[in-house]
């Protein structure tokens, strides 16, 4: 199509250049003023008759003549814009044409892709999964919002599909860039993106460095999941399954997970002041140099967890289980803030014990 657009447009030019640089003229005199005035004086025969009777008549050719010498100077350029115009109209049609067409391919194309993905062969669904990506390139933006909701739909879907696990890979991978799409045209709507993304399988995806500010995650499979320096303020996650997930560097503050697997998960320098981590699994976690200023960790299993140099200034442990690893790693954090946290009972008394311990062997 773009080659017969530059064709049409070079005869436009080639058709201008004729025209200007043709040689029009407008003084084509048929009767000129000697030879009326030599007719004249053979039929008056008289010089002073001849100018009271020929004057008026010559002044009026003249005037005629004049006028058909402008019209014929101007005839070929409106001659020439009426080509260029009738020559524009064309191109101009047929360009519209030629979009439309496309529309209409790119849109079948499409449609097609989306049955695919919904199709019960899980070989045809992977293959659309991959052609999908297609649509996420740079010129199909009028799609990218589709087929973010649609790779979102089918994440959904996983368990009752039964998709074997390379179909939902190669589903996972699109939706990962379809997000950043997505977010990166939000990016500069000052609020959280509030994304729905409860109920969805996102097993082993990679959402590092997003803004997923208010996201609802609530029982998601999130296994080995990497949101590695990600905006998780204000997010919501209860019972969501993150085994095992890549949380280092990210913000989580006011974040509420309650009754959440965050099994060997890692929370290495995150934010999680004021978050809500009651009820869960956190065994083997990590949240070295984390800020857990007011974290509440209220009857959370804590066994193995470690916290060298975090600030759990203000934090709440009661309740939490607190094994005697757990608690050797309390006691290393941040200027001893745990001295500033809220324990029960016998979980204070082993951490002051220590604290004496350390004593002796300073002494």
């Amino acid at each position: 199509m773009k080659g017969k657009i530059k064709i049409f447009l070079f005869l436009a030019v080639i058709l201008s250049i004729i025209i200007l640089a043709f040689p029009f003229s407008g003084n084509n005199d048929t009767i000129s003023n000697k030879s009326l005035k030599s007719l004249d004086k053979n039929i008056h025969g008289n010089e002073k008759l001849y100018q009271t009777t020929t004057k008026p008549v010559v002044d009026k050719k003249k005037d005629t003549q004049k006028t058909w010498g402008i019209l014929s100077t101007i005839a070929p350029f409106l001659t020439a814009l009426a080509a260029l115009a009738g020559l524009f109209v064309t191109i101009w049609k047929h360009i519209n044409q030629q979009n439309y067409e496309i529309k209409n391919k790119l849109n079948e194309k499409f449609t097609s892709n989306i049955n695919s993905l919904c199709s019960d062969d899980q070989l045809i669904r992977a293959s659309a999964s991959v052609s999908i990506l297609n649509f996420l390139k740079k010129g199909y933006e009028e799609f990218h919002e589709q087929v973010f909701m649609i790779l979102l739909a089918n994440l959904k879907n996983i368990s009752v599909r039964n998709d074997d696990d390379s179909v939902r890979k190669l589903i996972v991978n699109s939706f990962e860039k379809a997000i950043r799409l997505k977010l990166e045209k939000s990016k500069n709507k000052k609020k959280e993106s509030g994304l729905d993304l409860s109920r969805t399988n996102l097993t082993n995806a990679d959402l590092s460095k997003l803004d997923l500010s208010g996201v609802d995650l609530a029982f998601s499979k999130l296994e080995n999941t990497n949101f590695t320096g990600s905006n998780l303020w204000r997010a919501r996650g209860i019972k969501a399954n993150m085994k095992n997930a890549k949380l280092s560097k990210a913000i989580l503050n006011e974040a509420r997970f309650k009754k959440a697997n965050f099994y060997k998960t890692h929370f290495r320098e995150a934010n999680l002041v004021a978050a809500d981590l009651r009820k869960t699994n956190l065994i083997n976690a990590q949240f070295q140099k984390a800020k857990m200023q007011s974290v509440r960790l209220q009857d959370a299993d804590l066994a193995r967890a470690k916290f060298e140099g975090a600030d759990i200034t203000d934090a709440h442990f009661k309740g939490a289980y607190l094994d005697e690893q757990t608690i050797k790693s309390i006691f290393r954090t941040k200027n001893k803030s745990w001295k500033r946290a809220h324990f029960d009972d016998e979980d204070r008394i082993d951490l002051e014990e220590l604290e004496k311990l350390e004593r002796i062997e300073t002494d």
